[in-house]
């Protein structure tokens, strides 16, 4: 717990202008030294008798009693200049500074007393951890705390109780971001979420092009899709999952790149926003990233929500750094609550979730699955076999496993149907004349499938 200067007060016999010799400080007041500490520092400083007064910064060389040099005076009896001390006692005392603010480092849990308020909270952690605040009708409206994350880790802030900021139960800051929390008429409320106050911040904010940017957060120089996951509002569904359905089968793929871990459990989401939330079952959901999209490196992982998140079976947590290797796959599972808006992406710094357009996600999803209609219609001998090509929207990933899917298909003279040549690019589809005569085979869907 910093406390501010306050009660520190001494005095000094000095005339003219030079730097004050300090007398020890008399009860109950502080010294300088207990208000600010055993080493030289710049301190802000008032001296003032009977006739006249002096108000600045000057540097405290951290001894007891000690001595301060006048460094830059703001106001003064002498038109706002150095003064010509008088001989006699005169007072010395530090005055509050509303933006010299006291600094409380943690690298740990913390729970916030009101003895803090004012003060800035620096979390230099590497692990993820919690600030409590104090129940908010102990804090008086408008005092509050100023949280920075200069931690590798997520700090999240937690109210007490059932209390919340802004309507959220808890808020966790991302390393290299900072706010105010402050208490407002009905609750705590956060001003000015920022990122880039850590040393990675102030590089990216000082970058002079976009190449020095991305060095700063240790991003690799490509362009688009940074987020290595698939499908991370969770609103791709070519299987036709119905939410909160029991699995029947270990591994088993619900939304598109999504599997469910364990057999009989689900996966459940609702609609947020212009995409959904999930509730991750137990035993997890999970999606593995394909070997040629991971250039290895750093990797940071964000999301919002409940969920834990393990990446190749180690706990992550958000805003952690952790390094994946080039040319392996890699699984991320989320476990036991909700998320949204989930991103893994290569760097050191948490960015805004990447918004993809719809046509764009479901391609993307078309690599690993896909959906295909074929139809055919001609006239042929009995016995005649006609045939069409079918082309998937992309090339998969692999040759695909093709399961009859969706309605129910229409046939009218067709003794028999065929798959032929079937590679990643597509297949042929062929059907056999029942007699002499028009034939058709329509909405025969295939649910093409090349995951991991």
């Amino acid at each position: 717990m910093a406390l501010p200067a306050l009660r520190a007060k001494q005095s000094t016999d000095t005339v003219g202008t030079g730097t004050l010799a300090l007398n020890p400080a008399a009860a109950p007041f502080r010294s300088y030294a207990a208000a600010f500490g055993g080493s030289s520092v710049r301190v802000p400083y008032v001296i003032s008798w009977a006739t006249g007064f002096e108000i600045g910064y000057g540097d405290f060389n951290g001894l007891t009693p000690g001595s301060l040099t006048r460094a830059t005076v703001i106001a003064s009896s002498n038109a706002g200049v150095l003064v010509s001390l008088p001989a006699g006692t005169k007072d010395v005392f530090a005055f509050l500074d509303p933006w010299a603010l006291p600094l409380v480092s943690i690298a740990g849990g913390y729970t916030a007393t009101l003895a803090d308020l004012g003060n800035a909270i620096l979390f230099t952690g590497s692990t993820a951890q919690t600030l409590a605040l104090p129940a908010f009708a102990s804090v008086p409206p408008g005092a509050g705390y100023l949280v920075q994350n200069n931690g590798t880790a997520t700090l999240t802030i937690d109210p007490s109780g059932a209390e919340t900021i802004d309507g959220v139960a808890a808020f966790a800051l991302g390393a290299g971001s900072s706010l105010w929390v402050i208490r407002s008429g009905a609750g705590w409320t956060k001003v000015g979420t920022l990122g880039g106050a850590s040393a990675v911040g102030a590089a990216v904010a000082t970058a002079v092009d976009t190449a020095a940017a991305r060095a700063a957060i240790a991003a690799p120089a490509t362009a688009g899709f940074p987020n290595l996951i698939i499908n991370g509002k969770f609103q791709v569904n070519q299987r036709g999952y119905a939410s909160g359905s029991a699995t029947g089968a270990a591994a088993q793929y619900t939304l598109d790149r999504w599997r469910v871990v364990t057999a009989g459990q689900n996966l459940a989401w609702v609609t947020s926003g212009n995409g959904n939330r999930i509730t991750a079952p137990a035993g997890g959901v999970e999606q593995v990233i394909e070997s040629a999209n991971i250039a290895g490196g750093s990797y940071v992982a964000n999301w919002t929500g409940t969920a834990t998140l393990q990446v190749n079976g180690s706990a992550r947590t958000k805003g952690e750094v952790f390094t994946l290797a080039a040319g392996s796959n890699a699984t991320a599972r989320l476990i036991s609550g909700t998320a949204e808006e989930f991103q893994i992406e290569p760097g050191t710094v948490p960015t805004l979730f990447e918004v993809r357009p719809p046509a764009v996600e479901q391609l993307l999803c078309s690599r690993y699955c896909t959906v295909v209609t074929c139809n055919v219609f001609g006239y042929h001998a009995a016995g005649g076999v006609s045939a069409t090509q079918i082309r998937f929207p992309l090339l998969m990933r692999a040759t695909p496993s093709l399961t009859p899917f969706g309605t129910t298909p229409s046939f009218a003279n067709v003794s028999s149907e065929g798959i032929y040549a079937l590679n990643a690019e597509g297949f042929a589809y062929a059907v056999e004349a029942t007699t002499t005569g028009g034939f058709s085979a329509t909405n025969r869907q295939y649910l093409a499938q090349a995951e991991l």
